[in-house]
């Protein structure tokens, strides 16, 4: 069985005045990918500065691929630890 969604959680780093520029074009470009079914569900950490996304992808490649275009992952400001997810394996052993 593989993972059928990837948990991507973000942290932000300090930023320079240019570099808080880019939040504007953050929200509009992880808009886009959740209208476009790539991000399924986001929420703002609250333990520190970042983001958190649940990614439609089969793969840690397939959701870094997916998010290597948001502004502030490429001017690396915002880094991710990506976690797979699946169905719960051990709901297995009641189907016998």
């Amino acid at each position: 069985m593989s993972p059928t969604k990837i948990l991507a959680i973000g942290r932000e780093s300090p930023m320079t005045a240019e570099q808080q520029q880019l939040r504007l074009k953050e929200a509009p470009t992880a808009l886009r990918l959740y209208l476009d079914g790539k991000i399924e569900e986001w929420w703002n950490r609250w333990d520190q500065a970042g983001v958190v996304f649940l990614v439609n992808a089969t793969s840690i490649e397939e959701a870094q691929h997916i998010l290597d275009g948001l502004p502030l992952h490429m001017a690396k400001v915002l880094s991710f630890d990506f976690i797979p997810l699946g169905p719960l394996k051990q709901l297995q052993v009641l189907l016998g």
